[in-house]
């Protein structure tokens, strides 16, 4: 089968969790004979990360990798945090989502193309949540960073994180 794997980070541009294990479940199912494709956002990396990562890049053979970059750096992940939209890398997530695809496996898309990017492609979707992003804009459920988050108060709380309100939630 062919399996698409979409995620912000994936190795050696991870800080862990989430990107090494869609590192891991790509190579298993490369072993078992699967072809595999990863697509994900380098620019976000490059402008969260303050050290180099230590995260090893060992990839199988039938894993192929996109590490999506812009000319345009901070600003790619910044639209698509701000629009819930993949603006500035959305004709080549569309091109690489053209190919005949059996399975597409969305995990942490918050900052490679939001909830639209939801929509691109054709095959069957699945969306591991490996985080509270989908439903609260802090990714945590633990609101102003100190208490279980029961009543939502997410504009005060996302400033709180200092994390700047997403306009497509409201």
């Amino acid at each position: 089968m062919r399996f698409c794997m979409i995620t912000t980070f994936y190795p050696p541009y991870a800080f862990g969790g989430d990107g090494v294990y869609v590192q891991q479940l790509s190579n298993e199912l490369a072993k078992r004979g699967h072809q595999v494709e990863v697509v994900h956002c380098r620019d976000t990396y490059n402008v969260l990360a303050r050290r180099t990562s230590s995260i090893t890049d060992h990839n199988h053979p039938n894993v192929t990798v996109h590490a999506l970059n812009s000319r345009f750096g901070v600003l790619s992940p910044l639209a698509t945090h701000q629009t819930g939209r993949p603006m500035l890398k959305s004709f080549k997530i569309k091109k690489i989502l053209e190919q005949p695809f059996d399975v597409i496996h969305y995990h942490n898309i918050s900052l490679i193309g939001g909830p639209k990017i939801l929509y691109y492609g054709q095959a069957v979707k699945l969306y591991t949540l490996h985080e509270y992003w989908l439903i609260c804009p802090t990714h945590l459920l633990f609101k102003f960073n100190h208490e279980v988050c029961i009543h939502k108060q997410c504009l005060s709380c996302t400033l709180a994180h200092a994390r700047p309100p997403q306009l497509w939630r409201h």
